[in-house]
């Protein structure tokens, strides 16, 4: 998908600066010369960043049409301050060589 007309590089007095590199379906966002977001345009977008990457709303919704993959390195930590809910409509596996719930007290209802 190529840009229909070329984004002219728009610049902040802050230190902000918006531009379209010339041949590129990208839009890339620097502060003071040092790219901190790059937003590429088509059928498949990527957010990618050097060091890390919060999100933070009100309300966050992820939906995928087919799948949805989430892979940690190291660690993954999943908290919620309420009610959660885990459904699967198939079959739904989990592998650990260790599993604890409740302090080990496990309780089916």
């Amino acid at each position: 998908m190529q840009l229909a007309q070329p984004v002219v590089t728009l610049k902040t007095p802050g230190g902000y600066q918006v531009s379209n590199p010339a041949g590129t379906d990208e839009v890339v966002i620097q502060l003071n010369a040092v790219e901190v977001m790059r937003i590429k345009l088509g059928t498949n977008m990527t957010i990618k960043s050097l060091g890390s990457l919060s999100i933070e709303a009100q309300n966050i919704t992820l939906k995928a049409d087919n799948a949805v993959t989430i892979q940690s390195g190291m660690n993954m930590n999943l908290k919620v301050g309420g009610q959660a809910d885990l459904r699967a409509v198939s079959r739904m596996t989990v592998t650990t060589p260790t599993f604890d719930v409740n302090g080990g007290a496990l309780e089916v209802t």
